[in-house]
């Protein structure tokens, strides 16, 4: 596997702007690969390396939605019961009942939308501050309220809504959550660099093993130390490694051993879907459990976990496939300031989906890949035969003069041309002109297709060939 997505993995830092990254492969054996591919630090240059620790964001989501479950489980917590019998006073003015857990753990309490509640120093805010029924949410000065609809009404993610958990179970059981985590769900595993760095009474700086970077263009500029307020929500640090061995053990072969932290009844419970995740408006083909994303269900590709972002240096994903016996963890140090949310397009989630296709195809060796010189021979191609429908064969002259004749735009820096790769590309689709038939070819190409998305975000662009928007 790991010579597999290598070659993967280094071409989608260039397409996608992106120093390094980390990704950390396991299985229900406990086992697990790891690779760097990039730089963890372009001032310094230094390679990235797996043991880096980084800022997971949402993540520490998936940690507490396994602690409430857990907790529930064994009758200590009951999701069903309202926020405030747990010392969390919080009450939705929209609505005309009380916000229970189960609310905050599925992002359906009616708290807003939000990005990230943040400051430059340690300053975590009291419950009352954040929630009280005419607070503001942190953007734009306040420009918006916290609360956005009745309780249970909508989905909201809402990272308020899951730190306010992890401060409810923490009354629950006397203990901060953060001494919970790591003593009954993370060492009992053998993971040992994952925290919460700003839980701390005494923290006072943090700085992750690897830098993250703003891309503007070009450019990467190293991100300032930004907090977060929602110290358990959004503030976990950790490593692909660790992740990786977390989401082995609730995989379902592990959950039936006993040696995991959920029984096979509250992992089922756990990972049932309950509402459809949106990002601002827009649907993203995941379902929301108990602090846990899940997605294909009933298909080879079903998977659970959770995304995370830290701003603005770092984009990871996490996710066990139990039809594939698979965990994979990524995170790549990057954001393209160019967009707020670009979770498909970024490198952690491209090397994850690649990584995840390889075990369903049973793809064992690796390979480079097509060039970007092919690629544009089969953009070519794809536009004549198929757009445009042209059913007479392009003269082979034709094709050389194109091929020789590419030339880099002025104050453009272009990959090595190749000649025959190109002709290559395009003489692939040339008698390609439905839907069926280039999807045919493009599967005939080891890799080309996977390539093509890589070679489209390098070029600044998304979906290069359009069939699959015309096609029946």
């Amino acid at each position: 596997m790991a010579a597999a997505v290598r070659p993967y993995a280094e071409y989608a830092l260039e397409a996608t702007g992106t120093p390094g990254g980390v990704l950390a492969i396991g299985d229900s054996t406990g086992q697990v690969i790891e690779i760097g591919v990039g730089w963890a630090n372009l001032a310094t240059q230094t390679p990235m390396s797996p043991e880096l620790t980084f800022p997971g964001g949402s993540l520490g989501k998936l940690l507490i939605g396994l602690a409430a479950t857990r907790l529930a489980d064994e009758g200590q917590v009951d999701l069903n019961r309202p926020a405030a019998d747990y010392g969390i006073d919080v009450s939705n003015p929209l609505g005309d009942r009380a916000v229970m857990l189960r609310d905050l753990l599925t992002h359906r309490s009616g708290l807003r939308v939000d990005t990230f509640d943040a400051s430059f120093t340690v300053d975590p805010p009291s419950v009352e501050q954040l929630t009280e029924p005419a607070a503001r949410a942190p953007e734009y000065g306040g420009a918006r309220t916290r609360w956005a609809s009745p309780v249970g009404q909508q989905f909201e993610y809402s990272s308020l809504g899951l730190d306010l958990v992890a401060r409810a179970l923490s009354s629950a059981i006397g203990m901060p959550f953060a001494d919970y985590a790591r003593t009954e769900l993370l060492e009992p595993l053998g993971i040992e660099h994952t925290s919460w760095p700003l839980a701390l009474p005494e923290a006072t700086s943090w700085t992750p093993g690897m830098t993250g970077y703003m891309v503007f263009g070009g450019t990467a500029v190293p991100t300032p130390t930004v907090r977060a307020r929602t110290v358990y929500g959004t503030g976990i640090e950790t490593t692909a490694s660790d992740f990786t061995r977390l989401l082995a053990a609730l995989l379902p072969e592990v959950a039936e051993t006993g040696r995991a932290p959920l029984s096979p009844y509250a992992l089922q419970a756990m990972t049932t879907p309950h509402t459809e995740v949106t990002f601002f408006g827009k649907p993203s083909g995941m379902y929301t459990g108990l602090g846990i994303e899940v997605r294909g269900e009933g298909t080879v590709m079903h998977s659970y976990g959770h995304a995370g972002c830290y701003p603005f240096g770092w984009w990871s994903t996490a996710w066990a496939y139990p039809q594939l016996d698979l965990t994979v963890t990524t995170v790549g140090n990057a954001w393209d300031m160019r967009q707020y949310e670009y979770l498909p397009g970024c490198w952690a989630w491209l090397v994850a989906e690649e990584i995840s296709r390889l075990r369903a195809e049973g793809t064992r060796g690796g390979h480079s890949g097509p060039s970007a010189s092919e690629i544009a021979g089969v953009v070519t191609a794809e536009r004549l035969f198929g757009l445009l429908g042209v059913t007479d064969q392009l003269p082979q002259h034709a094709v050389e003069q194109m091929a020789r004749g590419a030339r880099p735009l002025p104050h453009q820096h272009r990959a090595q041309w190749s000649e025959d790769e190109f002709s290559d590309g395009l003489r692939l689709l040339e008698d390609a002109h439905t839907s069926a038939q280039i999807r045919e070819r493009l599967v005939s190409r080891p890799g080309l297709a996977q390539y093509l998305e890589l070679v489209g975000l390098s070029w600044g662009a998304r979906d290069l060939l359009l069939d699959p928007k015309l096609g029946a």
